[in-house]
């Protein structure tokens, strides 16, 4: 799809705008290897041998500061039990490695062009054999334009 947003005659910052927006959640395949890897780093390290290996690639630990002031901030300027609430990171860190398994296979999915399949829970199916062949009133339509409001 990359291909035909920068081949189309649209303008420069919206051609800009479709890449980072169709390229964001690359990111999860290398949170789900990183996660994968922390075990075995465990031992390795464990052995010894290879301090100024890692002591090297504790430089990395800066990336992981980055977000969690993000989020420190972002909860300290909304909530006033921002301390408290600030005790949940490792839980909120924990949740995006569970959102990486997902994503990461939705995005080998998109890369290989392979039809992703949609899952209709059982209560679900039974109003789409009801609504089948009907328009959806703008009611409905309404109700969920949060969801991609660009």
């Amino acid at each position: 799809m990359i291909p035909e947003v920068w081949n189309s005659n649209i303008p420069l910052r919206i051609k800009i705008h479709s890449t980072f927006h169709l390229t964001s959640n690359i990111v999860y395949p290398f949170i789900l290897l990183a996660g994968i890897l922390n075990g075995p780093l465990i031992f390795i390290k464990q052995q010894g041998g290879h301090e100024a290996y890692f002591a090297m690639m504790s430089v990395f630990v800066i990336a992981f500061i980055g977000s969690f002031l993000f989020y420190l901030i972002s909860q300290k300027a909304v909530y006033p039990d921002w301390r408290r609430r600030i005790m949940l990171f490792p839980l909120f860190m924990a949740g995006s490695m569970g959102f990486a398994v997902n994503n990461s296979r939705a995005v080998f999915e998109g890369l290989f062009k392979r039809r992703a399949s949609l899952y209709e829970p059982p209560n679900m199916q039974s109003e789409a054999k009801k609504t089948r062949g009907k328009k959806i009133g703008t009611s409905a339509k309404k109700k969920f334009d949060w969801v991609d409001s660009n």
